[in-house]
């Protein structure tokens, strides 16, 4: 999911929760449950405050540290990692204590609420830009190591409090990341694909498809030239972005009907693996390093992604 449209998603959730307020009085905001719970107006507070005063301000801290310590180049923890990887929060209720530091205050009324929602699209609507060029493909596929540059910045991370050091695409308060797979095909087979413009695996399952989202990024690795047989290749031979959210199904014959998914492909040359080995997080230091690869298809993380579309050369532009 790319940063314009994780804006609209957020735009759409704010737009439905200033209509919600429309048909709530101000006494049923106000009203607690208990004593150590959250009115529903202290839960509208929170929300505005978390993402403008901590989501927000760490997007902007990480596009622009200024030698801020809070900036770092920090890992998630195995919470962030869990979360991150499953592309959603777990469903389990979290309770904090009450603090003056954490507990929100009541709200004084529901135009202070609708102002702070509107408040927090217009600072996402300033922030989107300046995050869309730093994670840009094309921007990162030309940066070089050096102060504010693309290259530094998607590297910046700040520290949160459960998850980790988390970017600047992390930080805010839509995560919907932009997502890398690899899928394994056979050589001749992804050339279908590239003139085609789809992608098709796992022996022509849906599952694999529905995993990735529009704007997710696909690379294809081949083990050999063609499937079942042909030579070994073990190269990278393919790249390319989901175009949309549409997984049909289509008929190569009477008996065989797989799944496919569009993918909007660009140019590239093949990469052997062997050649990155040493600089990749999935293979780096592994002597069985092809056991994810006999999967079919998995999730890789960015800065894979990058090595391996440099080394592709791939033209994004």
């Amino acid at each position: 999911m790319d940063t314009k449209e994780m804006l609209r998603k957020f735009e759409e959730t704010v737009s439905g929760y200033i209509r919600e307020l429309d048909g709530v009085s101000l006494e049923q905001l106000l009203w607690k449950p208990a004593e150590d719970e959250w009115s529903l107006g202290q839960m509208h507070v929170h929300l505005i405050h978390s993402a403008q005063f901590m989501h927000l301000r760490n997007v902007a801290l990480c596009l622009a540290p200024n030698g801020n310590p809070a900036v770092s180049s920090t890992g998630k923890t195995k919470p962030g990692e869990e979360v991150f990887g499953a592309g959603s929060f777990p469903s389990d209720r979290v309770q904090v204590p009450p603090s003056p530091q954490y507990t929100p205050p009541q709200p004084e009324g529901k135009e202070q609420l609708v102002d702070g929602l509107r408040g927090t699209v217009r600072r996402m609507t300033e922030i989107e830009r300046a995050v869309a060029a730093a994670f840009d493909p094309v921007a990162q596929a030309i940066s070089e190591p050096g102060k504010d540059t693309a290259f530094e910045l998607v590297r910046n991370t700040v520290v949160h409090p459960r998850f980790g050091g988390l970017n600047a695409l992390e930080s805010g308060p839509e995560s919907g990341k932009l997502r890398y797979w690899i899928g394994v095909v056979s050589a001749s087979h992804v050339q279908r694909g590239v003139q085609g413009g789809f992608a098709q695996m796992c022996h022509g399952k849906s599952a694999p498809l529905r995993r990735m989202q529009p704007g997710d990024w696909l690379v294809y690795y081949s083990p050999r030239t063609e499937m079942g047989g042909g030579e070994p290749l073990q190269a990278f031979t393919a790249i390319g972005r989901v175009a949309d959210d549409r997984v049909y199904e289509y008929a190569m014959s009477a008996t065989f009907v797989p799944f496919r998914r569009n993918i909007e492909y660009v140019p590239c040359r093949e990469a052997r693996i062997v050649d990155l080995l040493d600089r990749l997080y999935i293979t780096r230091g592994k002597r069985n390093w092809g056991y994810p690869f006999r999967t079919g298809h998995f999730e890789i993380d960015r800065e894979d992604f990058l090595t391996i579309a440099e080394a592709m050369h791939a033209n994004f532009g």
